[in-house]
């Protein structure tokens, strides 16, 4: 994976924006965009609007802050059932009883709370510019997805019912119905 410059910008229209664009020369957006599909994740170049509504990391950290760790993780769970609904390869299984066989589209390796908008009723994303090479497990986006709050020691420190980031990581695999494989998730 390329080292990438991120850049938000206020378009003419109010709207805000993103643009992801390679650090080397040879992936300006004007050249061939990602890596082979067959041998690892494929990275495209982008420039999106970032929609509207509250960005779901910042309502996670608030409740966080706020000592509502049931809240965080209620809202996590709804995020991710959202993401597994919207990404699942197979339709066998109910979501919120997912079976550890389901895969998700490989689309859905960016489809994470840092990622994402809460806006009218529903869960938008933005800055999808990676794609995995093959399925993803729903136990590694789980991973993905808590990863990020690896930054925010103090508020975790404020939310004793959570021991650990593993913690969190098997309780909302636990929650989706899927069995944690930290050790699979993390190779």
């Amino acid at each position: 994976a390329e080292p990438t410059v991120t850049t938000f910008v206020a378009a003419s229209d109010g709207a805000l924006r993103v643009a992801k664009c390679a650090l080397a020369e040879s992936s300006r957006p004007d050249a061939a965009a990602g890596a082979d599909p067959d041998s690892g994740p494929a990275w495209r170049p982008l420039e999106e609007a970032v929609g509207e509504g509250e960005f779901v990391r910042q309502r996670l950290l608030r409740r966080l802050w706020l000592d509502e760790v049931g809240a965080f993780e209620s809202e996590l769970r709804r995020f991710l059932v959202g993401m597994v609904a919207r990404f699942r390869l197979d339709d066998s299984s109910p979501v919120g009883g997912v079976e550890e066989s389901v895969r998700l589209d490989p689309a859905s390796v960016d489809a994470v709370p840092t990622n994402a908008r809460w806006a009218g009723g529903s869960f938008q994303l933005f800055d999808q510019e990676w794609r995995a090479a093959e399925p993803v497990p729903v136990s590694w986006l789980v991973l993905r997805s808590i990863l990020p709050f690896a930054r925010e020691r103090e508020a975790f420190r404020r939310a004793p019912d959570l021991a650990s980031l593993g913690d969190l990581y098997r309780r909302a695999c636990r929650a989706l119905g899927v069995p944690p494989a930290l050790d699979r998730d993390l190779d």
